[in-house]
């Protein structure tokens, strides 16, 4: 199975908004949390891997449109048990993303 995501939060109105931040945050993984240490909203790039393991899913792209301008760019793929994850900031100034992934804590 493959899924694509890109841009659509062009299409949210359309779509009633669910499955657009359903897609975006969630599968793609790229969603603004609240830092609980700073008291402050931070991106980050953090796929829910229990939604995409049960969705049988092995790839997603697409992009997220920045506060103030430009676009927050990811993709990830799981390829013979190798996750690669990618994620470019692209003509958003200021912008950081935090990219968690799922071995980190290990």
């Amino acid at each position: 199975m493959e899924f694509r995501v890109r841009y659509l939060y062009q299409f949210e109105p359309f779509m009633g908004g669910a499955p657009t931040y359903v897609l975006t945050d969630y599968v793609l993984g790229v969603r603004r949390e609240l830092n609980e240490g700073t008291e402050l909203f931070e991106w980050v790039f953090d796929p829910v891997w229990r939604i995409v393991d049960g969705l049988g899913l092995t790839w997603a792209q697409g992009g997220v449109p920045a506060f103030g301008g430009g676009w927050i760019e990811a993709r990830w793929s799981v390829e013979n048990g190798t996750l690669d994850m990618t994620v470019n900031v692209v003509d958003a100034l200021g912008v950081k993303v935090n990219v968690i992934h799922p071995n980190a804590a290990a």
